[in-house]
């Protein structure tokens, strides 16, 4: 089992990622689509692409505060974890 530390980690997001991100939010325009949208917002495709960017750094942010245990995405088909002792990144998830 792994070792857990005293404390959790800062979240640790990239900066230079954090402003490619706040370019998105600013712009009337979705740079993947070349959509036209809300500025100072995001578009339904930028908000799943973000929440799983934040939700990435969590997880690792967590990971490492459970003792360096890896991250993993989920089996589609199973509700188990895909390995013993890991932090699972749930893309999107509905069961029943």
């Amino acid at each position: 089992m792994a070792q857990l530390k005293d404390s959790m980690s800062p979240l640790h997001i990239p900066t230079e990622e954090l402003m490619v991100w706040g370019e998105r939010w600013l712009s009337d325009v979705n740079p993947e689509t070349s959509k036209a949208k809300n500025p100072n917002a995001f578009d339904r495709q930028q908000s799943v692409n973000f929440a799983s960017f934040m939700d990435s750094a969590f997880a690792n942010t967590l990971a490492d505060a459970l003792g360096g245990i890896p991250v993993r995405i989920p089996n589609r088909n199973s509700l188990l974890p895909p390995i013993e002792n890991c932090v699972v990144l749930v893309l999107q998830r509905k069961v029943g």
